[in-house]
């Protein structure tokens, strides 16, 4: 089979055997493959695979192969493969109105969105969600749950230009992080679903109400970052961390399950459904990382073969 490995800090693509399932697996025909930030920093040297595989990529939707059936599924990593081995609780069966570009882009968004949004904040309708990155995979299908949930959305990019891509799917207000941010009003948001950090974190703190909670999931904007305590002291906030891909298989178990059936209607009516930014063909892979290295992406960028 062909595959995408890692080496010296490059992707090179080369023929490996086909995996074989253990007995809590089945083996999936790759037929599309959604490209992940995780994976830029894999390739970087940055994000090492939990179980050691130097074959990138999180989520694929393909054809099972003992039943046919068209699934798609989460993984650890070896996404960038025609075969991979997964998980048989980590499979979700397609939605009959997705294609396999679009279910191949589904497991990951979902997943975290509804770990963060359901379960780290317990967000409730009435709420107020800041989404920063709203154009990303993550986010604009983070706009899509938010809002379906009855939550007022405000979403950040960094581009002007971005802006109405956000409202179409269904915004509340958008707004730049460079230089909008002072548009927030101190004490507005009750939950801030975070990719950012870095130096926007003190300004997530002041436009955070009294219970406000901020759902960290990745730091694009840097590491560090100035806190004021006292701030999260007096208005009782809670800062959670949070990543998918070390989860271990259990944990991945019941998010799967608990996210599909909260949203498994949506998902039926495709009023829920991952943007799908563009395709490009397995042979053309360095371009759709470098389409996800520019940030110049709007939802999802898809690999197929």
């Amino acid at each position: 089979m062909k595959c995408a490995q890692i080496v010296d800090g490059e992707i090179q693509i080369v023929h490996a055997p086909i995996p074989k399932p253990q007995s809590f697996e089945r083996l999936i025909k790759v037929k599309a493959f959604a490209i992940n930030r995780a994976d830029i920093l894999q390739i970087e040297g940055k994000y090492n695979s939990p179980d050691g595989n130097n074959i990138p990529g999180l989520e694929v939707a393909g054809i099972d192969v003992e039943t046919g059936d068209e699934v798609c599924a989460l993984l650890a990593s070896g996404g960038y493969a025609e075969y991979v081995c997964a998980h048989e609780s980590h499979i979700i069966a397609k939605p009959k109105s997705f294609n396999l570009v679009e279910a191949a882009a589904l497991p990951e968004a979902i997943v975290t969105n509804y770990m963060n949004i359901s379960k780290n904040a317990k967000a409730v309708a009435g709420e107020t969600v800041l989404i920063h990155g709203g154009t990303s995979g993550i986010g604009s299908m983070a706009i899509q749950m938010a809002k379906l949930k009855g939550l007022k959305v405000i979403a950040s990019v960094g581009d002007d230009n971005k802006k109405n891509l956000c409202i179409n799917i269904g915004a509340d207000l958008v707004i730049n992080y460079h230089s909008d941010f002072d548009q927030l009003l101190k004490n507005e948001v009750d939950i801030i679903f975070d990719i950012l950090g870095g130096e926007h974190f003190e300004k997530n703190i002041s436009c955070l109400k009294i219970g406000g909670r901020i759902c960290l999931i990745a730091v694009m904007a840097g590491s560090k970052a100035n806190l004021n305590l006292a701030s999260v002291l007096m208005k009782n906030l809670s800062i959670i961390g949070s990543t998918l891909r070390f989860k271990n298989a259990e944990q991945k178990r019941i998010l799967i399950q608990e996210a599909i059936k909260e949203f498994s209607t949506h998902l039926d009516s495709k009023k829920l459904c991952p943007i799908i930014d563009s395709t490009f063909l397995f042979s053309n892979l360095p371009a759709a990382l470098d389409r996800v290295r520019s940030r110049s992406h709007f939802g999802k960028v898809v690999v197929e073969f």
